[in-house]
């Protein structure tokens, strides 16, 4: 009789049985997992300031104090950018902030790499490109009369 075990968020699970085996927490996969359910909560338009607030920190904290935070926080803040809801991208910048602010040199290495410029710029060029053709509407009509 062999007993198959896997994993789920970061705790070692018996298949014949789904008792748990053994529990970890420092393990990358579990930290995202519970990372990336506190940024759905601060970038949660349905939630109170409070509570979004709340969840804010909770975050910033993870990005503090554990070793892979800053690395994870920037692959999960990268896929808030690319939310088609406003509300949640704004609020992922604010997260951003919020992490620019009180976290220290490791987050500020992995903001200041090609990546996430790379993403800040995808995020930015589809409003500066609309901004400039309306500018340059205006312009033309300006000129043509």
């Amino acid at each position: 009789f062999a007993v198959q075990l896997f994993t789920f968020c970061g705790v070692l699970l018996d298949s014949s049985k789904g008792n748990p085996v053994i529990a970890w927490r420092s393990s990358s996969a579990s930290l995202a997992v519970v990372m990336d359910a506190a940024l759905d909560r601060a970038c949660d338009p349905k939630r109170t300031d409070r509570e979004r607030g709340a969840a804010m920190t909770k975050f910033v904290n993870f990005v503090n104090k554990e070793q892979d935070g800053p690395q994870i926080a920037m692959k999960l803040l990268i896929a808030k950018y690319q939310s088609s809801t406003e509300a949640v991208v704004m609020s992922a910048l604010e997260v951003t902030e919020s992490c620019v602010r009180s976290c220290g040199k490791r987050f500020h290495d992995e903001i200041g790499k090609f990546r996430f410029l790379n993403e800040l710029i995808k995020l930015v060029s589809p409003k500066v490109s609309r901004g400039l053709g309306s500018v340059s509407r205006d312009h033309s009509n300006s000129i043509l009369g």
